[in-house]
């Protein structure tokens, strides 16, 4: 899969709202999917594929929490690094490209 390191310094603001992902602090950086999962990868990992449109380049669907996180727990498993579905502050962050504006 390929990577992109994103490097994460935010500053923590004093609002405290936790619905605001801007005024969340984290002080490390982590490693995101630039490309969705495909289903060809999904398949060679979980030996199934649930998607109902069918094709090894597409995306894998009709998944839930509980599925990625069972991709995550065996990934992590054959290959011996770190994969864990991205927090909320950290799926913000990417989102809005690195930046902490709204």
């Amino acid at each position: 899969m390929n990577r992109a390191l994103i490097d994460l310094f935010s500053k923590l603001l004093n609002k405290g709202s936790l619905q605001n992902p801007e005024d969340w602090c984290t002080s490390k950086g982590f490693y995101m999917g630039s490309h969705p999962v495909t289903q060809a990868e999904w398949t060679a990992v979980m030996g199934t594929d649930p998607s109902g449109f069918q094709g090894a380049d597409l995306p894998v669907e009709n998944v839930s929490r509980e599925d990625a996180q069972a991709f995550c727990k065996k990934v992590r498993e054959i290959t011996g690094q770190l994969v864990r579905l991205p927090t909320e502050a950290e799926w913000e962050y990417a989102f809005r490209g690195g930046t902490t504006a709204p």
